[in-house]
């Protein structure tokens, strides 16, 4: 059945049914500022195509005649050369183009070669002529870039041309304009989201897309107790089909989503099969709504999540009312775990309050506050509140940053929790082949003094994951693959390396190193099910390696293996291990 499920996704991935684009197109006008994001063929005879493109506000020393180009060199250059050759097209090197350096620095001309990454700043003649004023050395990307006026735009044809550049409109073209960035167009920023799965080819309406995805996971955990002596080694294999459908409802950017997954859950106990479990369930089903440039509702069950998942990560049934002006976004919502149409639901019926409010101080830095309000619909023992700070700033290269600064209290299942947690750190993306990325950070959450019980500590919010990208091309658990902590009444160390071999694949390896705030015999929401002794502090120390990639943008494969070597805190100190391969295909 799944060999059967991946041929199917292999043949529409070839066949590539996709939403057409020419209604974005329309709203590109002649004389627009842009900047344009795609990809381009080796062979000459193959169209350049834009995969997006963003207005960009007019400015007094912007020039007509001027453009920038940033792609591959077509053909090697020699130090003697008058031509360059660049997405597709030939510009004229002169006595007076200025070489620089990565850091845009002048140098002595220098030998470019054949497939080489480049800047080039230009003039175009009105005759149509491309002279080079400025070329840089730069590392190597993901997409070209193009910078420029626009001058012809032909919807017919969904093709474009800036600074003399003819650029193919692909069939999921993402358009960001002027108008629409004080509220972002809702529609682009869930194509952007990569938690919407998948890439909706099929059009069989106007204006209904769908799509589907196949996703199957085989997770090996070994040692979970601790305990090499007792065989209690457990494996899980799952398959999922999910099948996604969504209605444009306006030209405002209203839309209707729905997903459905159908799954099968295998479990071995020391290789032998122990469980199957089916499931059929309705993840999402929301209708969103423009109610103006400023105000938009979201209504059903759909994904809450934020930008490093320590909040939440989670499927709810609710209500999220946002208003976005400017640089700020406030945001409040009324929620519960679902509970019709899913046959797993969690023991106790929790209503969720949310607010939170985002000022974004920059293109990549966004402050954010927060409040959480947590209920149990039932009976008053479980009422958790989290307040908090957060400051994140991630750009594409350079210095990366982020702060949590968070305080719990309220009532939870065992007693009054009341503590504080911080959660900070910083990666460097290098400029160089490979995009190397070092990461190092320290979480830290207040434990309580009894040893025997930490319901007193600082609790996360029980919706997060703990899960984000550092580097890489796939996201992890940045606690620790093993363990797997939530953050309380813990000191949690981090020091990541990530590399990029080729565009498409990468590679982390993470160390963690564990401690409590307070010694105690609980050790709260983890992976490993084993309990310390209450006199150490010291919980031990987790390496990860995970290996990411990524096919294009309909297959994306992950493996991690991991191993925890507990510490002092355990009677027992075998390590535990895992090993997990996982491949999701989209179409």
């Amino acid at each position: 059945m799944i060999k059967s499920f991946i041929l199917l996704i292999l043949i529409i991935g070839e066949c590539v049914w996709a939403q057409s684009s020419t209604t974005l197109l329309a709203h590109l006008k002649p004389k627009m500022w842009a900047s344009v994001r795609g990809s381009v063929s080796q062979n000459p005879a193959d169209p350049v195509v834009a995969k997006s493109v963003e207005e960009v506000k007019p400015r007094p020393h912007f020039d007509p005649e001027k453009m920038e180009i940033t792609a591959i060199a077509g053909k090697a250059v020699g130090l003697k050369d008058s031509l360059i050759q660049i997405m597709n097209y030939t510009v004229m090197i002169t006595e007076n183009t200025r070489f620089e350096n990565a850091d845009r620095k002048r140098i002595q001309r220098f030998f470019i070669k054949q497939n080489e990454w480049i800047k080039v700043k230009l003039r175009i003649t009105p005759e149509g002529r491309r002279f080079a004023r400025t070329i840089q050395r730069i590392a190597p990307r993901d997409r070209f870039k193009v910078f420029g006026q626009i001058q012809k735009v032909s919807v017919a044809e969904q093709r474009f041309t800036i600074g003399g550049i003819e650029l193919t409109a692909h069939q999921q073209m993402r358009l960001a304009l002027l108008a629409d960035k004080n509220n972002g167009n809702p529609l682009d920023r869930f194509f952007q989201d990569e938690q919407k799965s998948v890439l909706f080819s099929i059009q069989p309406a106007k204006n209904m897309l769908l799509g589907g995805q196949l996703f199957s996971r085989s997770r090996a955990d070994k040692e979970r107790d601790l305990r090499k002596s007792r065989k209690k080694d457990k494996q899980i294999i799952s398959n999922e089909f999910k099948l996604d459908a969504l209605w444009h409802l306006a030209d405002n950017g209203s839309f209707t989503f729905v997903e459905a997954v159908a799954g099968l859950r295998e479990q071995f106990l020391n290789q032998t099969h122990d469980l199957s479990t089916r499931s059929y369930r309705l993840e999402q089903a929301y209708a969103y709504w423009v109610i103006s440039r400023a105000f938009t509702l979201q209504a059903g069950r759909q994904d809450f999540d934020d930008e490093r998942e320590w909040l939440y990560n989670h499927r709810l049934d609710g209500l999220r009312l946002r208003f976005q002006s400017g640089r700020i976004m406030l945001e409040v919502s009324a929620s519960r775990e679902p509970r019709w149409l899913r046959s797993q639901t969690t023991s106790e019926n929790v209503a969720n309050f949310i607010g939170l409010l985002r000022y974004h101080v920059g293109p990549n830095a966004v402050l954010s506050a927060y409040a959480i309000q947590r209920k149990s619909i039932e009976n008053n023992r479980l009422q958790p509140r989290i307040f908090g700070l957060r400051y994140y700033h991630w750009p594409r290269r350079g210095f990366r940053h982020w702060l949590e600064l968070a305080r719990s209290e309220g009532r939870n299942r065992s007693g009054d929790s009341n503590g504080y947690a911080v959660d900070t750190g910083m990666s460097y993306v290098f400029r160089t082949a490979g995009r190397p990325t070092i990461t190092g950070g320290i979480a830290y959450a207040g434990g309580d003094k009894n040893t025997t019980d930490q319901s007193g500590a600082f609790h996360q919010t029980g919706l997060q994951k703990n899960n984000a990208r550092l580097g890489g091309v796939t996201s992890f658990r940045y606690y620790g693959e093993v363990l797997d902590p939530e953050l309380s009444n813990r000191i949690i160390t981090t020091l990541g390396i990530d590399i990029r071999p080729i565009r498409n694949l990468s590679m982390d390896v993470v160390f963690h190193t564990f401690r409590q705030d307070k010694p105690s015999a609980d050790l709260g929401d983890t992976r490993i099910k084993s309990t310390p002794n209450g006199r150490s502090k010291n919980l031990g120390k987790e390496l990860d390696l995970i290996v990411g990639y990524r096919l294009k943008n309909w297959a994306n494969m992950e493996l991690v293996l991991g191993q925890f070597n507990p510490g002092n805190a355990f009677t027992y100190r075998d390590p535990a291990r895992l090993a997990q391969f996982q491949i999701r295909m989209s179409f």
